[in-house]
């Protein structure tokens, strides 16, 4: 283990924070028996989406930032939460963040406004569902918790080390 904390576990801390927050607002709303309205799985979407771009934060490199190397805060993960990790990041990748061409979901249909009008609108729809199910909600908490508990112990056993002086300010907080 490195007797150094970087900024990238400083801020990971606060990115993990942020994904269990809009977790459990998720949680709180999400009702998977019941039928919802569009606007309430909108609703839903916004915090799933909030979810999914503060969870990848600390994995996505760019700008001279380096990535949160879970081995280093000595977590190990099984098949399962590795391919939940993947997940997670290939929704921001390809959907949340970008809208890449491959992975959009939509249909658009034109139609004359009026019956004898030369005038053509279009209308769309798009998907209005959760990329994540109520099981798929709790391993995710269970990650993010283990995580989050990983980092603030990790953090504590660096800053342990006498020559290790903690005291960042990256911009002045007001």
């Amino acid at each position: 283990m490195s007797s150094y904390v970087s900024s990238r576990y400083v801020y990971s801390s606060w990115d993990i924070q942020q994904a269990l927050s809009a977790l459990t607002f998720l949680m709180d709303e999400y009702e998977p028996n019941e039928i919802s309205s569009r606007l309430h799985i909108r609703k839903l979407k916004c915090f799933e989406n909030t979810l999914i771009i503060a969870f990848c934060r600390p994995f996505k490199t760019g700008r001279g930032r380096a990535s949160l190397e879970l081995e280093e805060i000595g977590i190990y993960l099984s098949d399962e939460e590795a391919a939940l990790i993947e997940k997670v990041i290939w929704l921001r990748d390809k959907i949340i963040a970008h809208s890449d061409e491959e992975a959009m979901e939509y249909r658009a249909t034109s139609f004359q406004i009026f019956e004898d009008s030369p005038i053509i609108s279009v209308s769309e729809s798009f998907p209005e569902y959760l990329y994540f199910n109520n099981s798929d909600h709790r391993k995710l908490e269970v990650l993010l918790r283990r995580i989050r508990f990983s980092l603030v112990e990790y953090k504590f056993k660096c800053v342990q080390n006498p020559h290790e002086i903690f005291d960042i300010v990256k911009k002045k907080i007001k």
